[in-house]
């Protein structure tokens, strides 16, 4: 698996080779209805699309209070990825 290298979302580095990581991470997770958090193109930038499916995970999985719309390289809701 290839490694986040920095964080991403709201505040983040969003470096964009991580952003596309994420972004393709939340494509390929479904929620329980069997969507995806992500469903556009990954495209490495950071947009109110990504941000709003890093909440949307979070959410789902109780990790929002933890990580506060970002994603971090070991962080709950990268783990959790």
């Amino acid at each position: 698996m290839t490694e986040l290298t920095g964080s991403v979302g709201s505040g983040g580095a969003n470096a964009y080779h991580d952003v596309a990581l994420v972004q393709a991470m939340l494509q390929a997770i479904k929620n329980d209805e069997g969507l995806r958090y992500y469903d556009s193109d990954y495209n490495g930038k950071v947009g109110p699309e990504t941000n709003d499916a890093i909440v949307a995970f979070q959410r789902e999985f109780d990790l929002f209070d933890i990580d506060y719309g970002h994603v971090t390289p070991g962080g709950e809701t990268w783990r959790r990825m």
